[in-house]
């Protein structure tokens, strides 16, 4: 079993890079053995650790292909079963395959999830991003809205009040982004994108800034801390075969904007 120590030294070293421009691998390993030494953590046995952490990961994508090839193998049968059930215009053998297709796509669904969700926050990972949004050119497959969600001061609150804090936050705001009922992803870190299939933009802005205004009113408790939280927003509309990345960096630069303007309202707790 991985040692929480090391969650919490990788935790810890990523929060440290993200006030670099340019990551180095030496420079990471450096960061991460000062972070640990600091720790007064032994990681001369880092190669057993990682070691570990792939043959835990090897298991479990072991364990999705295994259950995708068999719901494939399940799929194949049961539509050869509908092929000769309409041969046979046997209605008896049809309404059985029915049923089971119905549940095998269940089954489908609860494995998609499986690929598609992300541990932490439970909304959608990168993994549906690139599957369901845009295709293999990096351009969007359909029409809609798109926000770049940013929180604020979430590096003040994992340095403040440590990380399984932040991990908290992530959570929870995570979870108040889906009470829009739109397609939320983690895109990274604390970036989410919210994707609007309707394209009235004053409607989703409205809905949006309700949605922060409702956050930002909430005071979060942790241990004996209490603290408020926000993010900040950009939003751009895009059409079918517009490039992921060109939308993206257009929706970048609002949301500076944005947290320009809201950083003059809030302050870290």
């Amino acid at each position: 079993m991985i040692e929480k120590s090391y969650k919490y030294i990788s935790d810890e070293t990523k929060s440290e890079i993200d006030s670099y421009e340019v990551v180095t691998p030496s420079l990471y390993e450096s960061i991460f053995k000062k972070i640990a030494d600091k720790s007064g953590v032994d990681i001369t046995d880092e190669e057993l650790k990682s070691k570990e952490i792939l043959d835990i990961k090897l298991e479990e994508i072991t364990a999705v292909d295994n259950m995708a090839s068999k719901k494939v193998m399940e799929l194949d049968k049961s539509a050869k079963k509908a092929i000769q059930a309409i041969t046979d215009k046997n209605e008896e053998l049809l309404h059985e395959t029915l049923s089971e297709t119905e549940l095998l796509r269940k089954e489908i669904e609860k494995l998609k999830r499986s690929l598609y969700i992300d541990s932490l926050t439970k909304v959608f990972n990168r993994k549906w991003l690139n599957t369901e949004l845009i295709d293999h050119e990096e351009k969007f497959i359909n029409d809609g809205i798109i926000f770049l969600i940013d929180m604020n001061y979430f590096k003040h609150v994992n340095d403040t009040y440590g990380h399984i804090a932040g991990d908290k936050v992530l959570l929870y705001v995570a979870n108040h982004l889906n009470k829009l009922d739109v397609d939320v992803v983690r895109y990274g870190g604390d970036e989410f994108l919210v994707i609007f299939k309707e394209k009235d933009m004053s409607k989703v802005l409205h809905n949006l800034h309700v949605n922060r205004e409702l956050l930002l009113k909430k005071k979060l408790k942790f241990h004996n801390y209490k603290f408020h939280i926000s993010y900040s927003y950009g939003g751009v509309e895009f059409s079918k075969g517009d490039e992921f990345a060109d939308i993206l960096e257009n929706a970048d630069e609002l949301m500076y904007s944005d947290k320009d303007k809201i950083k003059e309202r809030i302050k870290p707790d």
